[in-house]
């Protein structure tokens, strides 16, 4: 019986989220710390609205075609792809907010919606595809900590840092945008670190499944089988609405706060996040419970969060009603303070718990890093088009419309009422088989390694 020996550091599922977790440190993290800045920093929301909604309508795009691309050229490249051009979208702001160019902004949109695309699918497949079964839910609690302590923490801080004495409700200083734009083009460097998937080997010892791909014609029809299947379809519209409040959160610290309290909530809400993050991956990770109860529970919690949240957001909304220049600061901690800070909180608090629970869901519909690629790029996609549409609205309607509010509140309840039949039959793939998609994958298994003594053991009594 062959003995395998315990794989280097470099080639654990580890080292590999490590590596991806300091990228979405300095990649989207970045990006989102601006967004939480309310209007990306800028007086005017709309000035934002246009660049965001371009970046995100490229990134539905790009997505859908990154799945077959991943199969087709590797994960790896597609990720350091990724990395490039999102510090030229912070640079692109950093301009503007001192000379005014908006054709720099635009091209710099352009850019990043492509380099968020490749980013987008390549982080989604990472965390769902290379942990084991057992290990998914932590490790997608790790990227929701990585994506808000680090970047929007630490960002949030530099922020506070800049504007603190700031009473307007303007832009923001210039310098912050020099740190951001900074840090995502440390990331670029960073993502050659990234271990090819093929030598990736998990807590357990089993080898991340990889295939021979069929060529990019071959991938992207398979891509487009993968749609026929109930169980994505009736998925799309959660995805779809699952960010879909980042556009509203933008527009209401922008119309609500003045800039150094917007920086405060760049500060503040990212821990709500965080804090979803580790609930939701000790409780999915948990061995008490069925995979169908664990996820039936949790979409019924996350239903009513959003209902409730929602509802309070209706009510905020009421009381101010199309006054665009409340300019709320935390000195004092007033009432009308109070009852509308923490609205920011809980908005990205459930935002990136539903963001967790989604991609454990996905986790369940196959094994492999090629064909788990095929329904996180559809899903992402899906969410990218989402926040698209979000950003079309801002840009075209009054910031102080109800419609974000309505659309929210209508879309979320009808996305969770169609995921149900969709949790109620999860189950984890030991194998990558799929009726709607052949793969034509090998019959053996992977080979798995002897990560302690047990294999040790094991191969002693084969020996006997």
């Amino acid at each position: 019986m062959a003995i395998f020996k315990k794989p280097g550091f470099y080639s654990t599922v580890t080292y590999a989220g490590l590596v991806a977790n300091i990228l979405t440190l300095c990649e989207p993290g970045m990006f989102d710390c601006i967004g939480n800045l309310g209007a990306g920093g800028f007086g005017s929301v709309k000035a934002i609205a246009v660049a965001n909604a371009l970046v995100y309508g490229l990134m539905t795009v790009g997505i859908l075609l990154s799945a077959p691309v991943i199969s087709y050229i590797g994960l790896k490249p597609v990720l350091i792809l990724g990395c490039a051009f999102f510090c030229v979208y912070g640079a692109a702001l950093y301009y503007n907010s001192i000379a005014h160019n908006d054709g720099f902004l635009i091209g710099g949109s352009v850019l990043c919606g492509i380099s968020a695309a490749a980013f987008w699918a390549a982080e989604g497949t990472i965390f769902s595809s290379l942990p084991s079964n057992d290990d998914r839910g932590r490790y997608l609690a790790l990227w929701g900590v990585a994506k808000n302590l680090a970047p929007l923490a630490l960002g949030g801080s530099i922020s506070l840092g800049f504007n603190v004495h700031s009473y307007d409700s303007g832009k923001v200083n210039p310098n912050v945008y020099i740190v951001f734009f900074s840090l995502m083009a440390a990331g670029f460097a960073i993502a050659f670190l990234f271990p090819n998937p093929s030598n990736i080997y998990r807590r357990d010892g089993s080898k991340v499944e990889m295939r021979q791909t069929d060529g990019l014609v071959t991938e992207m029809t398979r891509t487009l089988k993968a749609f026929r299947e109930p169980r994505v379809f009736m998925l799309l519209p959660l995805f779809f609405m699952s960010y879909f409040y980042y556009a509203y959160q933008s527009n209401y610290t922008s119309l609500y706060f003045n800039v150094r309290t917007r920086a405060l909530s760049s500060f503040i809400s990212p821990f709500g996040a965080i804090i979803s993050s580790v609930l939701m991956g000790f409780y999915l990770d948990s061995k008490r419970w069925s995979e169908k109860t664990k996820g039936l529970t949790m979409l019924a919690i996350l239903f009513f969060c959003e209902m409730g949240l929602w509802t309070w957001i209706a009510v905020i909304r009421s009381i101010y009603g199309t006054n665009n220049s409340v300019a709320l600061d935390f000195t004092g901690a007033s009432y009308e303070f109070n009852r509308a800070f923490p609205v920011v909180f809980f908005m990205t608090f459930v935002g990136q718990g539903s963001q967790n629970y989604l991609y454990w869901v996905v986790g369940h519909y196959a094994c492999g890093v090629n064909n788990l690629s095929t329904y996180v790029c559809i899903l992402r996609s899906a969410e990218a088009l989402g926040q698209t549409v979000a950003w079309a609205i801002s840009q075209r309607v009054d910031t102080t419309s109800t419609v974000h509010i309505y659309i929210n509140f209508i879309g979320l309840f009808v996305g969770i009422i169609l995921a149900i039949p969709v949790v109620a039959k999860l189950h984890y793939y030991e194998k990558d088989e799929n009726e709607f998609v052949n793969y034509n994958l090998s019959d053996q298994e992977s080979p798995r390694l002897s990560i302690d003594e047990k294999g040790d053991g094991e191969a002693g009594k084969a020996s006997k």
